[in-house]
């Protein structure tokens, strides 16, 4: 008879003294889940050499490390990986086995096992039923290959499908062997299994959809989900989507029983529906449809101007057919007026979305009125009548001519004077400009970055010496990458004495400097940071909501410069500081102020960056046909340019540095009509008599003849002498 020995206390305190023993979390994913840790303390005596669960056999020997992250000789092994994985099916009777091995000199008894499996891939192992297999008070074997125990478990019928853990636990008690914990002898083993169901057959049941978010602001994803379909094998999903009512559509890749959408931010609402077919006769059943709507990002169009003195502007908020609730007591209307210097909000409501923007609204201080001097001028021609700046460095030197003292038409606007400062079609280098990182010029175009992961480039145009207000900039762009939700993370022009194309602080595609930016940031489904078009100035932080307001002065959810095609981009900034961005044909900012700063700022030293990155997620983004104007701010015309026949009078406001108009001052030119005018006398007469001049048709006279003047209307020349006979005129 084979003798059994039991290991005592004190074997057990020498052995501790005797080993160290690191002990660490164990963590194991089934679905994304994270398990307790289970482990021994003592690498010495018995451990699990062999495993079997359906068409699975593993089998190691003591002291074996398994490949799996948090395994540790002899006391846990990590088999989830680099273990087939046993396909078992809902209702099966499944066979399978433990051997049990004492890797010392002894063979005992008391050893329990305990086999726990996750069925409803919640990771845990506690729910009823978990415990699927356990016998407590075997053997442990020293010699010949140890002990087989074999047993037989039953999946349940309500199994979760796919992969989960099955956890077996060898620990040298008699009893209860838990789940999590440490013990000192013994081993934990973990696998994977997946739960498959009964073969399909004829029509499935398709069950009902759901989805995660059903309502989404400005920007977002939602996950379809089933419940309630059949659990058999050979049953396969296929997803539909039905955009705004124009008839369902498969979407490519969408064939498993749940699907995330990629990211939405269109306006629309989409119907999700799915397919299910049993592949053993291919019947197919459609399960409920769930509906997401999108609404797209509210936001509040910049007040136009400053709040000069009595002036007033407007806001706007979008979208349109949304109701509307702003504070200040601003009512409910979508666009507003506004008199007072503040930050306003407005509440945006669309369905069960509420989103509410803000902006804000600056005093500008009013310039004196210009100085006027009126003129005359006889008949046609262009008036000499001139108005004068008084307004000192509060005047932009910039004159508009109306026709009324209040409202009116413009009659005459300041001149434009742009120059080409930077031209460049890149097909021989880079001219004054500067490239920085990765970009480069091919094949006549300038990439700034290519098509992969982690990568930084731009082109920095030096300042050009002028103080310029007006500008405009223009350029050929196209952006290349997987998809409209999948490329990050684009790029940006900056216009500052401090852009650095270079800088890492912030994404190079959020713009540098502490002046003008505009992001073209290609990523990202929430705030902050939300994909889109954002124009900033004076922006300081590594992040920005779309509705912050300033230093955030506008911002659009457009994507159509994104992965289609070569677009055409034109910036331009007028005389008033007002700056409008149109991309391929579209508007995305009109005339949106600027702040005063930038209009009293010396540009001379700004320079011209566009620079842009790639992070995790590629695309590239090139260049062409780069131009650059900008306008030395003109003097202003201080007389009307266009003839005039008529006596006429203006009203000329002089544009202040930040964009304020002043008072209107009047100026008149008087148009005078020439006279018609007749001279006639008592010629022929005697020699010796008196010759009488006559004139009319005027309001002053001069005559000139032989040796003659006179500036009355009608002279006489008495004692006329034949050599006084002429022309008087």
């Amino acid at each position: 008879m084979k003798k059994v020995i039991t290991k005592s206390k004190s074997l057990i305190v020498k052995l501790a003294c005797c080993a160290m023993v690191l002990l660490g979390l164990m963590t194991t994913n089934a679905n994304a889940q994270t398990y307790c840790v289970s482990r021994a303390t003592s690498t010495s005596y018995d451990e699990i050499v062999s495993v079997s669960f359906g068409t699975m056999t593993n089998s190691a020997p003591c002291g074996t490390l398994a490949p799996g992250p948090g395994s540790a000789a002899s006391l846990y092994s990590n088999y989830t990986i680099g273990v087939a994985v046993p396909n078992v099916t809902v209702g099966a009777s499944v066979s399978g086995s433990v051997t049990l091995i004492d890797c010392g000199f002894l063979s005992y008894g008391n050893v329990s096992y305990y086999v726990y499996i996750d069925w409803n891939q919640n990771g845990v192992f506690t729910d009823p039923g978990e415990t699927a297999y356990y016998q407590q008070g075997v053997f442990a074997t020293y010699s010949g290959g140890g002990n087989t125990y074999p047993f037989t478990i039953t999946v349940p019928a309500g199994a979760t499908l796919g992969n989960t853990v099955m956890r077996v636990i060898d620990d040298a008690i008699t009893g209860i062997v838990p789940p999590c914990g440490t013990y000192t002898w013994g081993e934990t083993e973990d696998y994977l299994i997946n739960v498959v169901g009964t073969p399909c057959s004829g029509t499935p049941t398709a069950g009902t959809s759901s989805a995660s978010v059903s309502s989404i602001c400005g920007s977002g994803t939602s996950t379809l989900s089933l419940s309630g379909y059949s659990l058999n094998s050979g049953i396969t999903f296929q997803w539909q989507q039905n955009v705004n009512g124009g008839g369902y559509t498969n979407i490519s890749g969408a064939t498993a029983s749940t699907y995330t959408t990629g990211i939405l931010n269109t306006s629309q609402t989409i119907q999700y529906q799915c397919v299910v077919t049993c592949s053993n006769g291919g019947a197919s059943a459609t399960s409920t449809a769930s509906t997401v709507t999108v609404y797209v990002l509210a936001s509040i169009a910049p007040v136009s101007l400053p709040l000069c003195s009595g002036a007033s502007g407007t806001a706007t908020a979008s979208p349109s057919g949304a109701t509307y609730a702003w504070t200040g007591g601003l009512g409910s209307t979508q666009t507003v007026t506004i008199t007072t210097a503040a930050t306003y909000t407005c509440t945006v409501t669309q369905g069960t979305c509420v989103q509410s923007p803000t902006v804000t609204a600056v005093t500008g201080t009013t310039p004196s009125a210009p100085t006027s001097v009126s003129a005359s001028q006889c008949g046609p021609g262009i008036p000499t009548a001139s108005v004068a700046s008084s307004a000192g460095a509060a005047g932009s030197g910039q004159f508009n001519w109306y026709n009324a003292s209040s409202g009116g038409s413009l009659q005459q606007g300041p001149p434009a004077s742009f120059q080409t400062y930077y031209t460049n079609n890149f097909s021989s280098g880079a001219g004054t400009a500067t490239l920085s990182g990765v970009a480069a010029i091919s094949a006549g175009v300038l990439n700034l970055y290519p098509n992969s992961a982690s990568q930084q480039g731009g082109i920095t145009i030096p300042a050009s010496g002028s103080t310029t207000t007006q500008l405009q900039v223009d350029f050929d762009g196209t952006t290349v990458g997987s998809g409209v939700s999948n490329m990050a993370d684009g790029f940006s022009y900056s216009f500052a004495d401090d852009a650095d194309a270079t800088i890492i602080t912030n994404g190079i595609e959020q713009g540098s400097g502490t002046k003008l930016r505009i992001s073209f940031d290609a990523y990202g489904t929430v705030n902050p940071n939300v994909q889109g078009i954002y124009l900033l100035y004076n922006e300081a932080g590594t992040s920005f909501n779309s509705t912050d307001g300033s230093p955030v002065l506008g911002y659009s959810a457009n994507t159509s410069w994104l992965n289609s095609g070569l677009k055409h981009y034109t910036i331009t900034v007028n005389a008033s500081g007002q700056l409008t961005l149109v991309i391929g044909g579209v508007t995305i900012f009109n005339n949106v102020q600027l702040p005063p700063a930038y209009l009293a700022a010396n540009k001379s030293t700004w320079k011209h960056v566009i620079a842009g990155r790639t992070g995790g997620i590629s695309m590239s983004t090139t260049l062409d046909n780069l131009v650059i104007q900008e306008s030395i701010v003109p003097v202003g015309y201080t007389t009307y340019q266009t003839s005039v026949s008529n006596t006429t009078t203006w009203y000329v406001s002089e544009t202040g540095t930040n964009g304020c108009p002043s008072a209107r001052t009047s100026v008149t030119e008087t148009v005078l009509t020439s006279p018609t005018a007749s001279a006639s006398s008592n010629s022929p007469l005697a020699v010796g008599g008196t010759l009488n001049l006559n004139s009319s048709g005027g309001t002053s006279y001069s005559w000139a003849g032989p040796s003659y003047t006179n500036a009355t209307q009608n002279p006489s020349i008495e004692s006329f002498a034949r050599q006084n006979v002429n022309k008087y005129q």
